[in-house]
């Protein structure tokens, strides 16, 4: 999961600012999630929606625990009871609805909304999905290739970057490796070695079209 440094700063420093890059560049933006997990990315690309209305947003989504899946999908349809889950997953929109000045019951109702008109899906194992679309940002956050390794094998990278991958697309992830640095670099993306969050090595930014700086 996320670092004990705080899940949220991850999620700002890794995934924040290339989101912001792309409501700020784009009018629609297609959003490949990998590691649904507590959803921290999901809520922060509903704050963005909400502070971009004019963009268009789709959001694809994978988790392969289903408990994480219901977790999710029933808080936002207001169906989780009281306890600590609940409040759990309160406390993460709340942060990012302090962060845009923002209400957590506007930020919750976003992603609802795109839920119920189609532009919000929940999937299931992302290396069995053959339903591809073309998206400008892919934030990476699936487990650590010791303990998912056919997420991060490189003919596996190379394939799924190709068929997600729009032609303006910026991806980015905790990890740093070699067989993600050439997947990248095979489907014309320029990498970017970033620094890593908390004493982490490091981390990465693949950059194609207009997002090349």
């Amino acid at each position: 999961m996320h670092h004990s440094g705080g899940a949220f700063s991850e999620t700002e420093q890794i995934y924040g600012s290339i989101a912001m890059e792309a409501f700020q560049g784009l009018k629609s933006v297609g959003v490949l999630s990998v590691g649904l997990g507590l959803g921290y990315n999901e809520l922060m690309i509903s704050a963005l929606s909400l502070c971009f209305p004019k963009v268009e947003v789709k959001i694809r989504s994978f988790e392969t625990e289903s408990y994480l899946r219901s977790f999710f999908l029933n808080f936002i349809n207001g169906k989780l009871p009281e306890g600590e889950i609940l409040q759990t997953y309160w406390k993460i929109a709340q942060l990012w609805a302090q962060k845009f000045q923002q209400k957590p019951e506007e930020l919750i109702q976003r992603v609802l909304q795109l839920q119920k008109q189609g532009r919000f899906e929940v999937g299931q194992d992302y290396s069995l999905e053959t339903k591809t679309e073309k998206m400008n940002i892919i934030l990476y956050d699936a487990y650590s290739s010791k303990t998912s390794q056919e997420l991060w094998g490189e003919d596996f990278l190379k394939k799924a970057i190709q068929d997600w991958s729009s032609e303006d697309c910026i991806l980015g992830t905790y990890a740093c490796t070699g067989a993600l640095k050439r997947a990248l670099v095979h489907n014309r993306f320029a990498f970017y070695k970033k620094e890593g969050f908390f004493g982490k090595r490091n981390s990465t930014q693949g950059r194609r079209g207009q997002f090349i700086v």
